[in-house]
């Protein structure tokens, strides 16, 4: 008996709690339940006055009365003492289909009967099944909705999908509501719809390794980002480094170059006052000898001692100096001062562009913008730039409106300004993302434009006309046609907008030129997909007191025989002269003593003034580069974490998307196994319904790096340096000019060839009818046009300037021949160059000097006033001598000697540029230091 009990101890287990029977009782129908768990059965069935068995479904009225069965209590007991320990019951947790049998505390569902419509755990599954052998029902795996199987009309259980309305119906449902629709039974739907879903499966999948690539690619770019901006970081801070220890060298140079200088003029001054008072010692004791020798009666004496005295007057003495009275490092502190706005200027504009060339580091390109709102978030405030606009052009609020007039408006010459075509640039320019709106009017329209800035503005040629070169990009707008030129070449549009309003966007680093007509709605006009090379410009378009030679004369002595007395009385009066002369003497070298000794103390305080404002600039330059060290740092740094964070976003997103993916694929698959047709039709439907929420496929930029703004910074040092270094050689010349006692004005040809200076003519400045020769050291007038390239700085007259600038002492001969004659002329730089007024022609402003030459006569011009010289020079070779820092011009005749022409006294506040106006029929030769 006992190895009976033991081997089927599951017949001792209580159908309810499925475990060992507890206060075991026997029902009627012969079946054994614990106390507690029938009755817990039993009192809900109260209500219906009607009990039954869970097993075998017998039903008893009225409720039995139950009683212990000891026997089976007995056998149970001693049950327990050899059963091993039992594994823990699969009880129901959060989200399982609980047990719809079990009391108490319910045990995971396995499966759910559809006829029965109840859930069942093993056991009770087991029991199921024993009672329900000899008739099938449908069993599919546990599900919690079993009320979702029954149609909620009819009752009835759904076996049957209608295609006509995509939902499970039971078979009162096709012959009622559902009558005359596309019926099937739910096994066909369920074998259709089980092909779609392994389409769904592979779609999924095939979606899970997508996203899986972009997060590897992704992660791949969020770490090529952070090398890189760790790598900019390092370098641009390296690079400004040394900029800073490149600048503190140069701040070393220039104090060492202002101390040498001082040293040098100060041992000079040194050595001639020394000499000075050696002068004034030797001038007083000689006055005190004379004073005693006027006063002795001895003629003989006297007149023995007279010579020596007299001689030593006059030998032996310093000539007379010429002191600078007013010394001063100013010019070396300008220069200093200048470089330091010049360099600043130069990080300001590099950092802009290294600004935007860093926030176009995106590991996530911008979408293109859809809507004006969008548009105008790249919206940029333009106005009309003067300088540019036709003559024939009326600019009006704020420069922001254009208007074509039939009078011409009173613009000053430029060399930007359109002189033909009724055109104008805007100020601005434009490199990166940009959108700006124009709104024309009038019958004749108008062309909306971009342009690179060097496009031509002098002549009538299709260089100048916006459309009609490689330089620019043209929409012309007229109330009758649409149409775009670039490069002469025209495409019509088919249709005309209502909207006079045209929007242009620009994405100058994608090469994006996009025309839309602006109203309700953004219309595409035309697009245009290229390279652009340089920064662009929005434009609409819309017409001689003759040289005195000293005279010396000798005098021939007579010997005279005379008394003593006589004698003396003759040298007496000499002597009376040469005191006077000695003591007038000693007065001018007192005097010079002291200028010389102010002078001194002027050099001094000057260097030390000097020394330290070039101190002081220099230390604010290197916090400047230090300030904007740490900008660039920060704006990497800025553009890192802004970049990071919102590739962080992303990536958060697509590891959900993947896990959504991934349960999403879980559930096909389980799904694709069910046996329960109507709940993998109620499912397919929405499983397989298209995901909204998921984000659209990325686009990630692989090799992300900053190293164009690390060559930026690298290019802001070199043009730093570069500057540095010709400032510093044009510093040097200032300082070491700043001397006490100044060079002598020359005199022969070989004194001025010291000064000479190697010039050229330049051929971006050379008139069409000037032809260049000789290594662009000759130009002559010709008839014919010269095939020059367009140039802002061209002349429109017959002029021409040299390459070479004159900001010191310089010297230069030039030899004219021909019919008519040249002017022979210096100018500053920004002289006009285009036929507009006199801004342009030499002589003619208070810009230009100019010595005009024939064979009739000679004049010199300068603002317009003419000063005609008494002589007419029989060379043609002309010699110009400028000392730039002492205001002087002369011009000479040179031949065996040299004869001043003019002379010009002023103050030159620009370097000089020699030039020409070359007649007709005649030409010009700048003449080598050898010939």
């Amino acid at each position: 008996m006992d190895h009976s009990i033991t081997g089927d101890f599951t017949q001792f287990m209580c159908p309810v709690c499925l475990d060992l029977l507890k206060d075991p009782v026997t029902i009627p129908c012969g079946h054994s339940y614990c106390m507690g768990c029938i009755k817990g059965c039993w009192d809900q069935d109260d209500q219906k006055g009607v009990y039954s068995c869970s097993q075998c479904r017998q039903t008893f009225t009225p409720r039995p009365v139950l009683g212990k069965n000891a026997i089976l209590a007995e056998v149970v007991e001693k049950l327990k003492t050899r059963l091993p320990a039992a594994a823990p019951p699969a009880y129901c947790d959060t989200g399982d289909v609980e047990c719809g049998v079990c009391t108490g505390r319910k045990l995971k569902a396995i499966k759910s009967c559809l006829v029965c419509l109840d859930s069942y755990c093993q056991t009770h599954f087991d029991r199921h099944e024993e009672l329900h052998s000899g008739r099938r029902h449908k069993i599919i795996d546990a599900n919690g909705k079993l009320e979702e199987k029954i149609c909620s009309l009819h009752e009835k259980l759904f076996e049957y999908f209608c295609r006509t309305d995509q939902q499970c119906v039971c078979l009162l449902c096709v012959m009622d509501n559902h009558r005359g629709h596309e019926t099937v039974s739910d096994v066909i739907e369920r074998m259709e719809r089980q092909k779609e879903l392994g389409e769904s499966q592979r779609k999924t999948q095939q979606r899970i390794q997508e996203r899986e690539k972009e997060v590897q690619e992704l992660r791949q770019a969020v770490e090529s980002l952070r090398r890189s901006a760790q790598a900019a970081v390092e370098d641009s801070e390296r690079i400004f480094t040394e900029l800073i220890r490149s600048i503190e060298r140069r701040r070393r140079e220039v104090t060492e170059l202002i101390r040498d200088q001082e040293k040098s003029e100060l041992s000079r001054a040194e050595g001639v006052l020394e000499r000075l008072e050696q002068e004034i010692s030797d001038l007083r004791r000689r006055d005190t000898e004379l004073e005693q020798l006027s006063h002795t009666e001895d003629h003989i004496h006297f007149l023995q001692s007279f010579p020596p005295l007299y001689a030593l007057s006059k030998s032996e003495v310093l000539p007379s100096i010429t002191i600078s009275l007013h010394l001063s490092f100013e010019d070396v502190g300008k220069s200093v001062s200048q470089l330091k706005k010049q360099m600043l200027d130069f990080c300001k504009e590099e950092f802009e562009r290294l600004s935007s060339t860093v926030v176009y580091i995106n590991l996530l390109p911008h979408c293109e913008p859809k809507t004006r709102e969008e548009f105008l978030l790249y919206s940029r405030d333009l106005t009309l730039d003067p300088n540019t606009v036709n003559e024939f052009l009326c600019l009006s609020e704020g420069n922001k409106t254009v208007t074509w007039s039939d009078r011409v408006q009173s613009y000053p010459d430029h060399p930007e300004r359109f002189n033909y075509f009724h055109q104008v640039l805007c100020r601005e320019s434009v490199s990166a993302r940009c959108y700006w709106e124009t709104e024309w009017s009038g019958r004749h329209g108008v062309r909306v434009s971009v342009s690179y800035k060097d496009i031509r503005r002098k002549g009538q040629g299709y260089e100048c006309v916006f459309g009609r070169n490689e330089q620019s990009w043209v929409f012309l707008c007229s109330p009758s046609s649409y149409s775009f030129w670039h490069n002469n070449k025209e495409f019509k549009l088919p249709t005309v907008p209502n909207s006079s309003r045209i929007g242009v966007y620009v994405d100058h680093r994608a090469g994006t030129l996009s025309f839309y007509s602006v109203s309700d709605t953004m219309t595409l006009l035309h697009r245009v997909q290229t390279t652009f090379t340089q920064p662009l410009y929005a434009g609409p378009v819309l017409g001689k007191n003759a040289m005195l030679a000293e005279m010396v004369e000798k005098l021939k002595k007579t010997r005279l025989q005379v008394s003593a007395a006589a004698e003396r009385t003759e040298k007496q009066k000499e002597l009376g002269e040469t005191q006077r002369k000695t003591q007038q003497r000693i007065q001018e070298r007192e005097k010079e003593v002291q200028e010389l000794r102010q002078a001194v103390e002027s050099l001094r305080r000057s260097a030390q003034a000097a020394v330290e404002d070039s101190e002081r600039i220099f230390t604010e330059l290197i916090r400047s580069i230090e300030r904007r060290c740490r900008e660039v740092t920060e704006l990497i740094r800025d553009q890192e974490k802004s970049e990071l964070s919102q590739a962080e976003g992303v990536l958060e997103r697509l590891k959900q998307e993947i896990c959504d993916l991934r349960r999403r694929d879980t559930e096909l698959e389980q799904l694709s196994h069910t046996e329960d047709h109507i709940h993998f039709l109620q499912s397919f439907l929405s499983l397989c319904a298209p995901r909204s929420e998921d984000l659209p496929s990325i686009t990630v930029s692989p090799h992300l790096s900053f190293e164009d703004a690390v060559k930026s910074v690298s290019q802001l040092k070199e043009r730093l340096e570069d500057f540095c270094r010709e400032e510093f050689e044009r510093l040097s010349t200032q300082a070491t000019n700043i001397k006490i006692f100044p060079p002598p004005e020359p005199k022969t040809r070989e004194e001025f060839l010291q000064y000479s200076c190697d010039l050229t003519l330049d051929p971006n400045t050379a008139h069409k009818h000037l032809c260049l020769s000789e290594g662009n050291r000759v130009v002559t007038h010709s008839n014919t046009d010269q095939s020059y390239p367009y140039h802002p700085e061209r002349f429109d007259v017959c002029q021409v300037l040299c390459r070479e600038s004159v900001s010191e002492r310089c010297y230069w001969e030039a030899e004219w021949s021909g019919d008519r004659g040249t002017d022979i002329s210096v100018s500053y730089k920004d002289i006009g160059r285009k036929v507009g007024g006199n801004e342009c022609w030499f002589g003619y402003n208070d810009q230009s000097w100019s010595l005009i030459c024939s064979h009739s006569s000679y004049s010199f011009k300068h603002n317009k006033e003419e000063t005609y010289l008494p002589i007419v020079p029989s060379s043609s070779r002309i010699g110009v001598y400028v000392d730039h820092r002492a205001g002087t011009l002369s011009f000479y005749s040179v031949s065996d000697t040299m004869t001043l022409l003019h002379r010009v006294h002023t103050t030159f506040t620009q370097p000089l540029y020699p030039g020409f106006y070359v007649w007709r029929g005649s030409k010009v030769k700048l003449c080598h230091h050898t010939e």
